[in-house]
């Protein structure tokens, strides 16, 4: 009898110290806010399930390694969920069944490799996807497919590396989407099309080499990012085509790059010409920003892309050994 009490106390205090814990924010604020535990747990039902009144919970930081079903059960006034900074790297079909009235849901800083088709599709209300920083590779084509109110989008520093054109078609409410810190090498030219609603779309940070303008035909971008990728052109008259698309451009930011002088004296022209803002920082006098060979012209074609892009790349190691 003394020993299974003890093998009892033993386990009920090892699950006090694994389990996070969790406070209101205030008595007047439903926000429940969780402070990390000493060992990395599992988040069951218990820990913050089963109260109507709950509206937010934040659970940053707090060494979630899963989600078990049933977790968030019982919440009918829960809208904000933030798991970020956590070590989960699986979600199992049906633990996100329970949250329906979620609007907004930060997985961030995670190590998540894929979703199970199925995954979102019980979240109807969901605004705000926030999935940076985990360790995405590939995006399953219907995954996204029944969040019809999505606006917002953050795939930033994953793996992806290839993407299929039709993904990201059924959001259209999305006005902003984030693929920043990626391996992508080029895009789909229907990726963005006619979506009618998209208004930022960041790309920097990767490798892609060319860009058609018809990607963003039917769009309303407004800010456009393609920093720090491998562009060594752009089609003629890029910006006042997006115009003429009835896109909104008024931010483009194209630093970084390995441009041919040639091709970025028009762009910088067309972007002062049509009073657009662009790059989010002025030269430094250190940095190369563009090559060109003895014939000062712009070739808008792939297959001279790697030329330039060695001849920019061979630049900025010379640079760094100056």
């Amino acid at each position: 009898m003394e020993l299974t009490k003890y093998l009892l106390f033993c386990l009920t205090w090892s699950f006090i110290r694994a389990a996070p814990r969790c406070k209101y924010k205030s008595d007047k604020k439903p926000e429940l806010i969780c402070r990390s535990s000493e060992e990395n747990y599992i988040l069951k039902r218990g820990l913050v399930s089963d109260n109507n009144r709950t509206s937010s919970v934040t659970l940053r930081g707090c060494r979630v390694s899963g989600v078990e079903y049933e977790a968030f059960e019982n919440m009918p006034s829960l809208k904000y969920i933030d798991l970020s900074q956590n070590s989960i790297s699986e979600l199992k079909l049906g633990v996100l069944d329970d949250i329906k009235t979620v609007t907004h849901l930060n997985l961030s800083y995670n190590a998540l490799t894929t979703f199970p088709i199925g995954l979102f599709d019980q979240l109807p209300n969901l605004s705000t996807l926030d999935l940076t920083s985990n360790s995405l590779e590939n995006i399953e084509l219907v995954v996204f497919d029944t969040l019809q109110k999505l606006k917002y989008l953050n795939l930033a520093d994953n793996n992806i590396s290839t993407i299929k054109g039709s993904v990201f078609k059924t959001l259209k409410r999305l006005k902003s989407i984030i693929l920043r810190g990626n391996k992508l090498t080029s895009l789909p030219v229907e990726l963005f099309q006619d979506m009618k609603n998209l208004a930022n779309i960041d790309l920097s940070h990767n490798s892609i080499s060319t860009i058609n303008v018809n990607s963003f035909h039917g769009t309303s971008v407004k800010n456009l990012n393609l920093a720090d990728n491998k562009l060594t052109y752009l089609t003629s008259n890029f910006c006042l085509e997006l115009r003429n698309f009835a896109a909104k451009l008024t931010k483009f930011y194209f630093n970084q790059n390995p441009w041919q002088c040639a091709c970025l004296r028009d762009i910088v022209d067309e972007v002062k010409r049509l009073g657009i803002s662009y790059n989010s920082r002025p030269y430094d006098g250190r940095h190369p920003v563009c090559v060109t060979t003895e014939e000062f012209h712009c070739n808008r074609h792939d297959r001279f892309n790697r030329v330039y892009i060695d001849m920019y790349d061979d630049l900025v190691v010379n640079t760094k050994n100056l």
